[in-house]
C-alpha cells in the first residue's frame, strides 16, 4: 500500500523545467505563422517587382534618348558636309572669277572706246559678279541649315544677315529671263527668317527649298551645254 501511494504522490507533482521546456516548443512548433512575417514578404515581393520595372523604364528612356540624338547628329553631320562643300566651291569660283575679272578690267583699260567690244566685255564682267552673287548665297544658306542643326537660331539669323542685299544684286544682273524666279527665292527667304523665331521646322523646310531653287537656278545660268 505505501507503493500505492508514493506513486499516487509523484503523480501530482509539478512538471520539471525541462519538461516545460520541451512542451513549450512543441507548442510554438504548431502555431501559424506570425501576419507580420506574411505582410514583410509580400512588401519585398513588390520591392522586387519595382526595382525591374524602373530598369525597364531607365532602359527605355536611353533608347528614346538615343533615337532622337542620332537623326539631329546626322542632320548636322549633312548640313555640316554640305556647307563645306559649297564653301570651297565659291572659293575656288571667287577666285577664278577675281582673276577674270581683274584681266577683263586690263582689257578694258588698254582698249580703245570701241562701244561693242566693251560692251562684250562688260558682259562677261557681270556674268562672273553673278556667279560669285549666286555661291554667295549657298554658302548664307548652307551655313544657316547648319546652325539650326545644331539648334543655334542667332548663328543661323547671323548667317542669313546679308543674303537679301545679295540676292537684290542678282536680280540686277541675272537679266529680265530670271528677275521672277530671283524674286521667288526672296520671298522663300523672307518666310524662312520669319519662321526662324516661330517654327523652325518650317525654316529649316524653307531653306532646303532656296537651296534647292539656288542650284538650278546656277546650273541654267552656267551649265555648259
Amino acid at each position: 500500500m505505501s507503493d500505492a501511494k508514493n506513486d499516487r504522490q509523484e503523480g501530482l507533482k509539478p512538471p520539471s523545467p525541462q519538461a516545460a521546456n520541451a512542451t513549450a516548443d512543441l507548442n510554438k512548433a504548431g502555431k501559424p505563422v506570425p501576419s507580420e512575417k506574411k505582410k514583410s514578404g509580400f512588401w519585398q515581393r513588390i520591392a522586387r517587382w519595382a526595382l525591374v520595372l524602373l530598369i525597364v523604364f531607365f532602359l527605355g528612356f536611353l533608347a528614346a534618348i538615343f533615337s532622337l540624338y542620332n537623326p539631329v547628329q546626322q542632320s548636322a553631320n549633312n548640313a555640316r558636309a554640305t556647307l563645306q562643300a559649297v564653301s570651297a566651291r565659291a572659293s575656288e569660283t571667287d577666285r577664278q572669277n577675281q582673276q577674270k575679272i581683274a584681266d577683263l578690267e586690263k582689257q578694258v583699260a588698254s582698249m580703245q572706246p570701241v562701244k561693242t567690244e566693251n560692251k562684250d566685255l562688260q558682259g562677261q564682267l557681270d556674268r562672273a559678279n553673278l556667279h560669285t552673287a549666286i555661291l554667295s548665297v549657298r554658302v548664307d544658306v548652307s551655313a544657316a541649315q547648319l546652325a539650326l542643326a545644331q539648334n543655334d537660331v542667332a548663328l543661323a539669323k547671323e548667317s542669313l544677315a546679308k543674303t537679301s542685299d545679295t540676292l537684290k544684286k542678282i536680280s540686277d544682273l541675272a537679266g529680265s529671263e530670271q528677275r521672277e524666279a530671283v524674286a521667288k527665292l526672296s520671298e522663300r527667304l523672307a518666310l524662312a527668317l520669319k519662321e526662324l523665331d516661330s517654327d523652325r521646322d518650317l525654316a529649316k523646310s524653307d531653306l532646303g527649298v532656296l537651296e534647292n531653287s539656288l542650284l538650278k537656278l546656277e546650273n541654267a545660268l552656267f551649265t555648259e551645254r
